[in-house]
């Protein structure tokens, strides 16, 4: 699947978090780049994306769907790399 730029722009609180995980579960969503390429000279560290596995699709097995999704654990962990940095 062709990846989509994704921008939000403005956006916080509930709404916010609540749209961001909307475009987590969509496996053509790109937020990391837009955020790297229009808001460099605001950041502290890199981007980190915690993104499924580069695959042609989304599986819909139970059992491979919550290995390919980003999990709680997989999301902790690049938060840990990010403080680290």
């Amino acid at each position: 699947m062709p990846r989509i730029p994704v921008a939000i722009l403005g956006g916080s609180g509930y709404t916010a978090v609540e749209l961001i995980k909307l475009l987590l579960r969509h496996p053509g969503a790109e937020i990391a780049a837009i955020i790297a390429e229009e808001g460099f000279d605001y950041l502290d560290g890199p981007v980190i994306r915690v993104t499924g596995p580069d695959v042609p699709g989304v599986p819909y097995n139970h059992v491979l769907e919550d290995w390919f999704m980003p999990n709680p654990d997989r999301i902790a962990e690049a938060v840990r790399r990010l403080a680290a940095y």
